[in-house]
């Protein structure tokens, strides 16, 4: 059918050095302002859920040198291919190369629809969302990159919770 996808969202496998927190996103921006453009917000299912704040570094293969110039930057990526190198997954070694690339992307600069991964079933509906083109999604929610209101109102109806109760997956008793 011509209904998108949903995707797992964007897997690091970085040892968590793609990752920020506020402050760690703040001394980044102070110490270089221009640092911002490759910063964006990132949502899992805890922060959708709970309204949390949590950042990541994004950086396309043609910013790749520009962001380079930044020791902050060549810092963070020389940890994540450290990391990827020390791994015992042979796939996780091959990303060593490439460490400014996620694991798994699944990233589009398109409005997108989050589904979180696990859902209380003491819930009447899955909370979902529609969030902004620049918010990248992790792998600890699901993502549909539209925001078609059809497709959101499918996903938020009775019809879907009804097959979501019959064939979907379950952690202990909630919804995954």
């Amino acid at each position: 059918s011509a209904i998108p996808q949903m995707l797992s969202g964007n897997k690091a496998s970085d040892g968590k050095n793609l990752i920020l927190k506020d402050s760690n996103k703040n001394n980044l921006i102070a110490q270089h302002p221009e640092i911002a453009r490759f910063i964006y917000k990132q949502m899992g299912s805890e922060e959708f859920l709970n309204d949390g704040s949590r950042w990541c570094i994004y950086i396309q293969d043609n910013e790749l040198s520009e962001a380079m110039r930044f020791p902050p930057i060549k810092e963070i990526l020389d940890k994540v291919s450290d990391f990827r190198k020390n791994s015992t997954e042979k796939s996780t070694v091959k990303m060593a190369d490439c460490p400014h690339k996620y694991y798994y992307d699944s990233h589009q600069f398109v409005n997108k629809i989050i589904v979180p991964a696990t859902s209380s079933i003491r819930r009447r509906y899955i909370p979902i969302g529609i969030l902004d083109k620049d918010i990248i999604v992790s792998n600890a929610a699901f993502v549909v990159n539209a925001s078609d209101l059809w497709l959101f109102g499918i996903l938020m109806s009775y019809m879907h919770m009804c097959w979501v109760m019959a064939v979907g997956g379950r952690m202990k008793n909630d919804y995954r």
